[in-house]
């Protein structure tokens, strides 16, 4: 998660917003967070977004409709996409079944907790690790590529 790039939050609330932003600017990563309301918007932010840099795709599953998984499985068969991390980001008492959000190619599937001081803590220990790692720059140019799915 070095250099430019953004953290793209899908769903969530204003808190869980103002929280991983919070985390952001206190551990100093210089992401831009990104909002969007539903899979469908960030699909079509993510096909058009200008500039290079990396991306991180956070889906708060208690805010998105059931076609969160098929954006997740759109992100993995895109030749462009497909290398951008996605964190699944569930409420404690949500009954979903990480397997299939793994099987489909999410990178993390978390279990966010619904008080405020211990998701911040499960925010800036997940922030941490992907500050470590190093993300697939996204050019402007793989937009255009002849390999990039238009639907």
């Amino acid at each position: 998660m070095q250099g430019s790039g953004e953290v793209l939050l899908v769903g969530g609330d204003s808190l869980l917003a103002v929280l991983v932003r919070r985390v952001l600017n206190e551990l100093e990563v210089g992401k831009a967070l990104v909002r969007s309301a539903s899979p469908t918007d960030a699909l079509a932010y993510l096909k058009t977004r200008e500039g290079g840099g990396s991306c991180l795709v956070l889906l708060a599953l208690d805010s998105l409709p059931d076609d969160a998984l098929e954006l997740l499985r759109f992100l993995k068969s895109d030749a462009r996409l497909k290398q951008v991390p996605v964190v699944v980001l569930a409420v404690s008492d949500c009954e979903e079944n990480p397997g299939r959000w793994y099987e489909s190619g999410a990178a993390a599937y978390i279990r966010r907790s619904t008080g405020v001081e211990t998701l911040g803590g499960q925010l800036r220990t997940l922030v941490r690790y992907w500050r470590t790692s190093r993300l697939p720059r996204l050019e402007r140019e793989d937009l255009e590529h002849p390999n990039c799915h238009s639907g």
